[in-house]
């Protein structure tokens, strides 16, 4: 093992290349050469059963503004927030830094991954729906129950014929099969955990919580880390992101928890696809 230089700032970690039954999240998700890093040790308790396992985002985007350095020594709080996340039994929290999404990049998506979706998803052999309307139109199909092609082309709010050409993409690429009344999903297209869109600022709150409340009409539930709050600002912080359910980490802990927003399906679907992605799963 070789020392990874994914988490400086955290301690010591030790990178692995995740391969089937080779790391936990490689038995989870069993893409070839995924490279993972996983904390020796880590400061302070967490609610979490197992520790977060971080994964180098293998989708970028180009136009990702540079990260003053001031912003970056905020990785460790980061980190602490997403470890301190709430999770049932049996679930598995995955950080990926930088993950891109389509209404912008957030400093960390934290997945507190459903391990079974996640081991589904991965070998399902069907490349990431990254586009809105296919994740419109296979969110809007049942497993078992089919859906009509005028019904799916209002969802998607397209014509018929684009809408077919969709569709027929998305049979190709084996999210959906065919049958005589209309379009079935493949059972493994399903969101594969809760998303957590995390923001680092420094100690500019409101352009962090106008980030968030972006990031939270995708993600499960969106959160500001701060380095620090003065006393002055305190309340008017805390008030703001009690109302808008936007969660606030400072000094290692959380003031304020996440709020679980009441996402659309299709939207839930979309953003775990661009994560399903990052993780490099195709």
């Amino acid at each position: 093992m070789v020392e990874s230089t994914l988490c400086p700032e955290v301690g010591p970690f030790t990178s692995d290349i995740a391969r089937l039954g080779v790391s936990k999240i490689g038995a989870l998700c069993p893409v070839l050469e995924m490279p993972v890093a996983r904390p020796t040790s880590w400061g302070g308790e967490s609610s979490s059963p197992t520790w977060p396992v971080e994964v180098v985002s293998s989708f970028a985007r180009a136009g990702r503004p540079f990260l003053p350095q001031a912003e970056l020594r905020l990785a460790p709080t980061l980190r602490q927030a997403a470890g301190r996340l709430p999770m049932r039994p049996g679930a598995q929290t995955v950080m990926v830094p930088e993950c891109p999404l389509p209404v912008g990049v957030p400093d960390l998506i934290a997945l507190v991954a459903n391990t079974e979706a996640l081991a589904a998803r991965s070998t399902a052999g069907i490349r990431p729906l990254l586009g809105e309307q296919e994740a419109r139109m296979v969110a809007a199909c049942g497993v078992v129950r089919p859906r009509s092609l005028p019904w799916l082309a209002s969802i998607a709010g397209v014509s018929e014929g684009h809408a077919r050409r969709v569709l027929l993409n998305l049979e190709r690429s084996g999210a959906l099969f065919r049958r005589a009344e209309g379009w079935v999903r493949h059972p493994a297209i399903r969101p594969i955990g809760r998303t957590y869109a995390i923001e680092a600022k420094v100690s500019n709150w409101r352009a962090g919580l106008s980030q968030c409340l972006r990031y939270g009409t995708l993600a499960d539930a969106s959160a500001l880390a701060l380095g620090s709050m003065s006393d002055r600002n305190r309340e008017q912080v805390l008030a703001a992101a009690r109302e808008h359910g936007v969660g606030l980490f400072v000094g290692e802990r959380w003031l304020v928890r996440p709020r679980i927003s009441p996402v659309r399906a299709a939207r839930r679907l979309w953003v775990s696809e661009h994560v399903a992605a990052a993780l490099g799963i195709a």
